[in-house]
């Protein structure tokens, strides 16, 4: 940690002795204080937050003027010390108000991160899958108690209906399990395993039309269809289903007509057994799925269906996949972010070795509140971060995960 000291410089010139100036100089110093985590990692209403402190250099005493809020949204608090004059002061936040991620400064340490939230908005009930937009602002989670799809601010936490059976026309969804944002920015893709549908959603309007399903479009029939990507045209989506012969399937967006890639029928290679992740690479050829429960990572040749191991406890290094439910690839398809639901963490996979090692988890990775069903991951568009959708029942929110420290803090949390 680097420590800077803050020194106040008084000169006092008292005049002349035998003819050269007398300068006095006066350092008085102010004391650091570095903070550690908080009592709680949000505040809703009368709800009050606590962080103890721990000097680190001088001996003055912890000073309310050198405390400094800054926030993501509108959030601010008012703050009241105790202890002001100890080695171990502490610091409270009550009366928050607005909405929005909160950090406090005290003389160049920062406080870790809290959500202030409230909104008395539609609360997330059972987050599933969620995407994100380019420039992280939104965030868009298929919530399958709610029966909906939300928005979610990602600054304050507020939440949104965008398409529901009270907002926006056609058939209702019943059970969101698969979530995909178009390119533009102005289409959802989501799959329903109770209607077995693709929807596309308009997001200005929350208008939903059926762009296949077992009466609309031939083909392949759907079954349970978990997960949904598009290629790069946007005129081709690809489902992996978790009832049958657990299907990959190509549909094609103007028509809706199905094809059928892979599955435990068609195409060499692994069996699948619980697909809760699908990817496609940046170049169209290949799929990549985790399995929830063969604790695999494949490879999936789109033209073939043939189907390679990437990653489980035979190929590759590093913690075991662990009840895998969520997948997303970087950008230049050499790593994926897998959570595991099982154990709460969240894992790398080098693409190339199979390797895997833990970004954060709640035994040693990072800092913050803890995963507890982590369902759908998201990457942020500058790779140093990931979202995740969890419904656990102290959470029902959306966490966001640093890459390089493992350190989590919520976007949005149920209250």
């Amino acid at each position: 940690m680097k420590i800077l000291t803050l020194l106040t410089l008084s000169t006092i010139i008292s005049g002349c002795i035998e003819g050269g100036p007398e300068v006095e100089t006066k350092l008085t110093e102010s004391a650091k204080f570095s903070f550690s985590l908080p009592d709680k990692y949000f505040a809703y209403g009368t709800d009050s937050i606590s962080f103890n402190l721990s000097r680190i250099e001088g001996e003055g005493a912890l000073k309310e003027s050198n405390i400094a809020q800054s926030t993501s949204g509108s959030a601010a608090c008012d703050i009241s010390i105790s202890n002001a004059s100890a080695a171990t002061p502490s610091i409270t936040l009550s009366n928050c108000s607005g909405s929005g991620s909160l950090t406090l400064d005290y003389l160049g340490e920062k406080s870790f991160p809290v959500l202030i939230d409230n909104s008395n908005d539609v609360q997330l009930d059972g987050p599933f899958d969620i995407v994100i937009t380019n420039n992280e602002k939104t965030a868009y989670v298929a919530d399958t108690k709610l029966d909906a799809v939300l928005s979610v601010n990602l600054d304050t936490g507020e939440t949104a209906e965008v398409s529901s059976a009270s907002k926006g026309s056609g058939t209702n969804i019943t059970n969101p399990t698969g979530i995909f944002l178009n390119g533009a920015q102005t289409k959802l893709y989501v799959v329903d395993s109770n209607v077995d549908a693709v929807f596309e959603i308009d997001i200005s309007t929350g208008d939903r039309t059926i762009v296949s399903s077992n009466s609309v479009g031939t083909g392949t029939s759907l079954s349970y269809p978990t997960r949904i990507v598009l290629n790069n045209a946007e005129d081709k989506a690809y489902l992996c289903e978790r009832d049958g012969n657990r299907d990959i399937i190509e549909v094609d967006l103007s028509t809706g007509n199905r094809t059928l890639i892979s599955s435990n029928s068609l195409g060499t290679g692994p069996s699948m057994d619980i697909p809760y992740g699908l990817q496609i690479n940046s170049t169209d050829d290949k799929l990549y799925l985790a399995d929830r429960d063969t604790n695999a990572l494949l490879e999936i040749d789109i033209t073939s269906g043939n189907r390679v191991t990437i990653s489980d406890a035979s190929t590759g290094s590093g913690p075991g996949l662990n009840k895998a439910h969520g997948l997303r690839l970087n950008f230049n398809d050499t790593k994926a972010y897998i959570n595991n639901s099982n154990n709460d963490s969240i894992l790398e996979v080098d693409l190339v070795t199979g390797d895997r090692k833990t970004i954060s988890d709640k035994v040693s990775v990072g800092s913050g509140p803890n995963l507890e069903v982590a369902l759908g991951i998201e990457l942020g568009a500058s790779e140093d971060s990931v979202y995740v959708v969890d419904t656990g029942s102290s959470i029902e929110g959306i966490i966001k995960i640093d890459i390089n420290s493992g350190d989590r803090s919520f976007k949005t949390r149920k209250h």
